[in-house]
């Protein structure tokens, strides 16, 4: 009974068996990732805050993207190579690793090489379970989706299931945290990602043969020469054709776009208008659960969508009524630190409104992305974005950090708003090359 409601939930009905198996293991296993990364997410930085303080924090985190940054990538190549579930299943035990010391570490240098691992297994899992399933999903669906209408519908359907795992996570996790304290909580986490690690390995078999090369060739010097290859390939393929260079560089403008508001901004939005820790973690989650409806709604209207290019389009119109309108609303309800009602319904309606047109885009990329990148370095692609997103997020920081400061938040909103117009102008251009 529930095999039967999940494959009709996820709309996967009309896909041959060994598809449909993808997509289910697929759906399980990345919300199953999705509630053990962060159930206790929130807290590890409370935690280091209070053993090391704000500055050491600070300093640490800076560690973490450092780490990822420069590991990203080449670790994106690592999954080409050898295969998505080996990475994967690294990463969760780094991470649980990480977790363990971070209970009995007392020294800087303890936190710097737990902050290492907590950056090398983000670094694993960047784009691995993406690339796995773009992978099987071409090689088991054959004919019957030549669109990606089902792709992008099942797609819009998981981001639903996350956001509701996402909210139990935060749930359990302040529960565990508040019963059993920080550290228990710490190492039961732990305890599930190694467990889970070995499920990965178990479960995430591929659908299909990888291309096999010369197999005269020793298997040492053919794993080096086949990595060194996908290196320099994953890197050629951005300036292999004005299609696929003005394509990725809308989303690598995009995604820059949202890892400042994300860092930046967002947070600063929900305290803003609520005052309190316990509020504004209130008012995330209330966001997270009112966007659920807003998937199962897009996945419905992305199936009516036939042409593609409409993507340019539906960013246009998110930069306007998205970015456009939270610098509105910031400039007329400027953010106290107290509750506001009003402010907390404006935000919900913005967050509501335009995440309609926020998913169509998410959904039409996933299926432009799937048919644009070779399966043999699509992993290297996926990594090599955010590898230049958080290059690029470093002056965009900066600037749009010195714009609130001398002007004020809507300023630096605009800002985000002119880029993802320039993000849109980037995917318009993709279309007009073949």
């Amino acid at each position: 009974m529930l095999n039967i409601s999940l494959t009709k939930f996820l709309g996967i009905h009309d896909l041959l068996p060994d598809a449909k198996s993808l997509v289910k293991k697929y759906t399980v296993m990345i919300i199953t990732h999705n509630f053990i990364f962060l159930l206790t997410q929130t807290y590890i930085i409370l935690y280091v805050i209070d053993n090391m303080g704000i500055i050491e924090a600070a300093f640490l985190s800076s560690i973490l993207l450092f780490s990822q940054g420069i590991l990203d990538y080449p670790l994106g190549v690592l999954s080409d190579t050898i295969g998505q579930k080996w990475v994967l299943s690294s990463s969760h035990l780094c991470f649980s690793v990480g977790l363990i010391l971070l209970v009995f570490a007392n020294t800087i240098i303890e936190f710097i090489l737990i902050y290492t691992l907590f950056g090398l297994a983000l670094a694993l899992f960047s784009g691995a379970f993406e690339t796995y399933l773009d992978n099987n999903y071409r090689a088991t669906v054959k004919e019957l989706d030549p669109d990606r209408k089902i792709y992008g519908f099942f797609i819009s359907r998981v981001q639903a299931i996350m956001q509701l795992t996402s909210v139990t996570a935060f749930i359990i996790g302040g529960i565990l945290s508040t019963s059993i304290g920080r550290q228990s909580s710490f190492l039961l986490q732990a305890s599930l990602g190694l467990i889970f690690s070995v499920i990965i390995i178990l479960v995430l078999n591929d659908y299909f043969k990888p291309k096999i090369h010369d197999l005269a060739e020793p298997i040492q010097k053919k794993s080096i020469n086949n990595y060194l290859s996908k290196s320099k390939a994953g890197i050629t393929f951005l300036f292999s054709s004005k299609k696929k260079f003005f394509f990725l560089t809308g989303l690598i403008l995009y995604q820059s776009i949202w890892m400042i508001w994300a860092l930046l901004i967002l947070f600063v939005i929900y305290f803003g208008y609520t005052g309190t820790d316990l509020l504004a973690g209130i008012f995330r989650s209330t966001v997270f659960l009112l966007g659920i409806p807003t998937f199962i709604i897009v996945g419905n209207i992305s199936k009516k969508i036939t042409s593609k290019n409409w993507i340019y389009r539906f960013h246009f119109l998110h930069s306007l009524l998205f970015f456009g309108g939270f610098a509105l609303l910031l400039f007329l309800r400027p953010l106290n630190d107290t509750l506001n009602f009003i402010g907390i319904i404006l935000v919900i309606l913005i967050f509501i409104i335009t995440g309609i047109f926020n998913q169509l885009t998410l959904i039409l990329r996933q299926r432009i992305i799937i048919d644009l990148v070779p399966e043999e370095i699509r992993n290297s692609v996926y990594s090599l974005i955010p590898t230049i997103v958080g290059i690029l997020s470093i002056p965009f920081m900066i600037i749009v950090g010195n714009l609130v400061n001398t002007y004020n938040i809507s300023t630096g909103i605009l800002f985000l708003a002119l880029f993802e117009i320039a993000a849109a102008i980037a995917f318009y251009l993709s279309f007009k090359f073949t």
